[in-house]
């Protein structure tokens, strides 16, 4: 009973939340895919593993700040987990810190 009770709580746990590791390349074959999953995990808790990041092409970029903007007028947690150098660099360029993406 008890394992059973510690399986219904990871399930809702589960339900309510969701991660996101990022491939190394997020150029412009990347961005489908990445509004796939930022749609399959919308109004959940979500926390996107950066840390393999290297490259981040302009519509990925606006895919993830147009996820963060939903998150966020949804009340929802959006976090951005071990951010790579090249991750947090290329925010930085295009104006966008870090904390913007992650509140």
């Amino acid at each position: 009973m008890k394992n059973q009770a510690a399986l219904s709580r990871q399930t809702a746990q589960e339900k309510f939340s969701a991660r996101l590791r990022l491939p190394a390349v997020l150029d412009i074959r990347a961005a489908t895919p990445l509004v796939a999953a930022l749609l399959e995990a919308k109004g959940k808790d979500l926390v996107i593993d950066a840390s393999a990041v290297t490259q981040i092409g302009a519509q990925c970029l606006q895919a993830l700040h147009s996820a963060q903007r939903t998150w966020a007028r949804d009340g929802v947690p959006l976090t951005i987990a071990d951010p790579s150098a090249a991750f947090t660099e290329t925010l930085d360029l295009a104006g966008i810190p870090i904390e913007k993406i992650s509140e």
